[in-house]
């Protein structure tokens, strides 16, 4: 007989109360055991945004404002940035991108090419974890922003642990898309290794990118 079940939807704090009750636990709010099950879970989630997920993958479109080096991003959980890509002035993507590199090269990056030829090549995060600001290689030019106005940041999102009494997680609409769409928090059947290698030998964009190129210049996959 075919596998029936359905995944249910829970809240954060029926959550909890579910990992208190596992680990025989009291789990009613307020507790010393519910509080420890709150702080696993919360720790789960942290342990689970060590890694990049192919589903976490969405963007942000920045604009280019001349002689401007840096830039902040808005509600933007960064975990790992995967691209950056060039839009003209019709907000279609050009074949002109960024390349990233390493923060310790960027710093020689810009003292050499801060007064340059206008067309920034690469980019980087100081500390992408903390302050969330992109930093261009050179000060882009008033006809360089006037022919690629934007730039378009793919990037991993981190996942953000649910506020009390939520049910759901707060993550991209769609793979490389845009706008945060609401995810069900669901209590179901876990996937088993046969998914993993199946997910692994897919498209290109759900691949895990388990190793970096060697060199300090780099793009990535």
């Amino acid at each position: 007989m075919p596998n029936s079940l359905t995944p249910s939807v829970k809240t954060l704090d029926e959550a909890i109360a579910d990992v208190a009750n596992f680990c025989k636990l009291p789990a009613t709010s307020g507790t010393k055991g519910y509080t420890l099950a709150d702080q696993k879970l919360k720790n789960a989630i942290n342990w689970f945004n060590q890694r990049h997920w192919a589903f976490l993958l969405t963007y942000e479109d920045i604009t280019m404002v001349a002689d401007t080096v840096e830039y902040n991003l808005t509600n933007v959980k960064l975990r790992k940035p995967r691209s950056l890509i060039l839009l003209d002035g019709n907000s279609n993507p050009s074949a002109r991108r960024l390349t990233y590199v390493d923060p310790d090269h960027m710093v020689d990056l810009q003292d050499l090419f801060l007064v340059g030829d206008g067309w920034p090549r690469y980019y980087t995060f100081y500390n992408y974890a903390d302050d969330q600001k992109l930093n261009i290689d050179r000060k882009p030019s008033s006809g360089f922003v006037g022919r690629y106005p934007t730039m378009r940041l793919r990037y991993y999102a981190m996942l953000q642990i649910p506020a009390t009494g939520a049910t759901k997680f707060d993550l991209p609409s769609y793979c490389g898309g845009g706008s945060s769409l609401a995810g069900q928090v669901r209590a179901g059947p876990r996937r088993g290794p046969g998914a993993s290698r199946a997910r692994r030998s897919g498209s290109r964009a759900v691949v895990e990118h388990a190793a970096r190129p060697r060199g300090r210049v780099h793009r990535w996959p």
